[in-house]
C-alpha cells in the first residue's frame, strides 16, 4: 500500500511539474517568437518515455514534415558506430587507416583511431571539415590524402570531416551503405520512422520550406548542395516526434520501450567527455552544465536551418527544438530560454539586437548599390579622358585585396568565404560590394574610354 502511495505521489509531482513547464513555455514563444521572424518552429519536451510538451509553430504542408538537422546528424552517426561496437564488429580503438586503407595517409594521420574521430580529437581542423571526401567506392582512385594540423588525442577541434569519414567506416564495417545501416540498426528499432537520410521524391514533399534571412526577414530559399559523404556530419533529415524517440531511448540507458537497444556501458561512454576535466565534447554529445544541473546537447546549423537535442539526466528531461531557418543569435537565444525554463529557471526576453543588425546590413547593401550606380552612370556620361595605366593599377590592387581577404578571411572564421556567403547571404552581399565595388567601377571606366575611343 505504501509503494502505491508513493507512485502516485510521483506521478501527481510529474504531472504538476510538466504543467507548470508547458505553461512557462507557452507564455514564453508567445511572447518571443514574433520578434524573432522565425517562419516554422517544432518543439518537443519527454519526460521519460513521454512527451509532455509538443509545439508547432507556423504553417507546414504535413504534420511530419521533415526538418535538415545539421550536426546533430552527427550524434546519431555516433550512436549507428556504437552499434558496431555493440555487435563486436568494431573497436573504438581501432585505427582509421586499418579499416580504410584506400585513403592517403602520412605518419600521423595513420595513428587516427575511431575514438579520435567521435570526439574530435583526430587533429583533423575544421577548415578541412569544409573539403569533398569521395564516396567509399571512389576513394582509392580519388588520390584523397589525409592530413592533420596536429597530432591525434591532444587537441579537440570540432570537424566535419571527422564524422563524414565514420560514415565511410560505417559502410565499410557494415558491407552496407550508410542510409541502409541507419535504417536498418537505428531508425526502425527506435521507431523513427519518419528519418531519412536521402530523400527520395515522395519525401521531398515533406521536406519543409526553407528561408535564409536578409536584413532581418526569412525569404524563401534552397538548402545547399551537399555531397552525399557529407551526410553523416550534417545532412540527415528528421523531425522532433524521431527525435524524441532517441532522447527517451537515452534518458533510459540504452533501452527503448522497456526493451534492450545498445549495451549501456556504451551509452555511458557515449556520454564521457574526452577532456579530464570532465566536461566538453563526447562522442556525438558535449557534456556541461546549467544551473548546477549536467546537461547533453548537440546542436545543428545548415544554411537554412537549426537544430538542437539537449538531455538533463537530473531531472529526467529532454528536448528538442527544430527550425527552418539559421541566424546567428535569434535561434540559439531561443533555444537557451526554453533550457532556462527545463532547468528551473527564467526565461528572459530574446535580444533583438541582430534583428537590427541585419537591417543596418540591408542599409548597407543598398547603400552600396545605389552608390556604385550613381558613379557607374557619372562614368558613362563623362567625356573627359582619364589616365589608363592609372586605373589598371587601381584594379590590380583591389583585385589584390580581394583575394587576400578570400585567403585570410578562412583563417579568422575557420570558414570559407564561399561557404560563408552561402550560409549568411546579406551579410556575404555586403562583403562582397564592399571589395568588389571599386573594381567593378574601374572597369566601367576602362570598357567605357575603349569603347570612346579615348
Amino acid at each position: 500500500m505504501k509503494n502505491i502511495y508513493c507512485l502516485v505521489v510521483m506521478i501527481m509531482a510529474t504531472l504538476l511539474n510538466a504543467q507548470d513547464y508547458n505553461r512557462k513555455l507557452d507564455n514564453f514563444l508567445a511572447s518571443e517568437i514574433g520578434k524573432l521572424n522565425i517562419p516554422n518552429v517544432d518543439i518537443a519536451v519527454i519526460s521519460g518515455n513521454d512527451v509532455v510538451y509538443s509545439k508547432s509553430i507556423g504553417e507546414k504542408q504535413s504534420d511530419d514534415a521533415l526538418y535538415y538537422i545539421g550536426s546533430v546528424s552527427k550524434s546519431l552517426t555516433a550512436l549507428g558506430i556504437l552499434k558496431l561496437v555493440d555487435s563486436g564488429k568494431l573497436d573504438v580503438e581501432q585505427t582509421l587507416s586499418e579499416i580504410i586503407p584506400t585513403i592517403q595517409y602520412n605518419d600521423d594521420s595513420r595513428q587516427i583511431t575511431i575514438r579520435h574521430l567521435l570526439n574530435h580529437t583526430s587533429g583533423i581542423s575544421k577548415r578541412s571539415g569544409f573539403r569533398d571526401l569521395p564516396n567509399l567506392n571512389a576513394l582509392e582512385n580519388a588520390n584523397f590524402s589525409l592530413t592533420i594540423s596536429r597530432k591525434p588525442g591532444k587537441i579537440h577541434e570540432y570537424s566535419n570531416l571527422n564524422y563524414a569519414l565514420l560514415g565511410l567506416v560505417i559502410e565499410q564495417i557494415s558491407g552496407v551503405a550508410y542510409s541502409d545501416f541507419m535504417a536498418s540498426n537505428v531508425f526502425q528499432p527506435l521507431h523513427m520512422n519518419s528519418s531519412v537520410i536521402y530523400p527520395h521524391r515522395q519525401e521531398n514533399d515533406r521536406i519543409i520550406e526553407q528561408y535564409q534571412y536578409w536584413g532581418g526577414f526569412p525569404v524563401n530559399s534552397k538548402q545547399v548542395d551537399y555531397a552525399t559523404t557529407a551526410v553523416p556530419a550534417g545532412f540527415i533529415l528528421s523531425n522532433t516526434g524521431d527525435l524524441s524517440n532517441y532522447l527517451s531511448m537515452m534518458l533510459s540507458n540504452g533501452q527503448f520501450n522497456a526493451e534492450p537497444f545498445i549495451d549501456p556501458r556504451l551509452i555511458s561512454e557515449m556520454l564521457t567527455p574526452w577532456d579530464k576535466s570532465g566536461y566538453g565534447y563526447a562522442m556525438g554529445w558535449k557534456k556541461g552544465a546549467y544551473h548546477g544541473k549536467t546537461t547533453f546537447q548537440h546542436l545543428g546549423s545548415t544554411a537554412t536551418s537549426y537544430a538542437a537535442i539537449f538531455i538533463i539526466p537530473e531531472k529526467n528531461i529532454g528536448f528538442s527544438i527544430l527550425t527552418n531557418t539559421n541566424s546567428l543569435i535569434f535561434t540559439e537565444k531561443l533555444t537557451e530560454g526554453i533550457l532556462n525554463i527545463l532547468t528551473d529557471g527564467t526565461a528572459g526576453p530574446v535580444s533583438d539586437t541582430e534583428f537590427y543588425l541585419r537591417i543596418v546590413v540591408l542599409i548597407g547593401i543598398l547603400f552600396f548599390t545605389i552608390n556604385l550606380l550613381i558613379k557607374i552612370i557619372k562614368e558613362l556620361r563623362n567625356t573627359e579622358s582619364l589616365d589608363i595605366k592609372k586605373m589598371y593599377l587601381s584594379s590590380f590592387i583591389n583585385i589584390g585585396i580581394f583575394i587576400l581577404f578570400a585567403v585570410i578571411f578562412p583563417y579568422i572564421t575557420d570558414v570559407p568565404l564561399l561557404t560563408f556567403l552561402k550560409l549568411q547571404p546579406d551579410i556575404g552581399t555586403l562583403i562582397l560590394l564592399y571589395f568588389l565595388s571599386p573594381l567593378i567601377l574601374n572597369t566601367v571606366r576602362v570598357i567605357h574610354q575603349y569603347a570612346s575611343g579615348k
